[in-house]
């Protein structure tokens, strides 16, 4: 184990999914959130300046510079769909650097997708029980 694995594994709890979620501090509320809903920050062994963990440990462990343009995307976003977990992963292999309007896209379809499978699991639910049928008035079906 090198120094840099050692300096991250300590500040990690590592989670059935997979990530890497950092218990650290974090950068708080964000819009209207309560406290602690942010993106965990850390100071940066490099600049001794704070930054977000997941923009430094991309930095450190994958030795990739971000541009300017850029931001790191959480892959994990894909099966992960809690934005908290989310936000707090830090794993090497969960983060990719990638231009701010495809990190955009990216989350915007990860939102649409959730939202279809929230309102599939809802439609689901209101069928009823099988071989119960709604009223005609679209009322919850009643079993007799």
């Amino acid at each position: 184990m090198t120094l840099d694995e050692s300096w991250l594994l300590e500040r990690v709890v590592v989670c059935p999914s997979g990530c890497y979620l950092w218990v650290g501090a974090d950068s708080g509320a964000r819009n209207g959130a309560e406290t602690g809903r942010g993106y965990p920050k850390v100071r940066d062994p490099e600049t001794g300046k704070t930054a977000y963990a997941h923009r430094v440990v991309f930095r450190i462990f994958k030795k990739k510079r971000i541009r300017r343009n850029q931001d790191v995307d959480h892959l994990c976003a894909a099966w992960t769909h809690d934005p908290w977990l989310v936000r707090r992963c830090v794993r090497p292999e969960h983060l990719e650097a990638t231009g701010k309007l495809e990190n955009q896209r990216r989350r915007d379809r990860r939102r649409r997708a959730a939202r279809r499978k929230r309102d599939r699991q809802k439609e689901s639910h209101d069928e009823g029980p099988i071989g119960a049928s709604r009223g005609s008035d679209g009322s919850p079906p009643v079993i007799a």
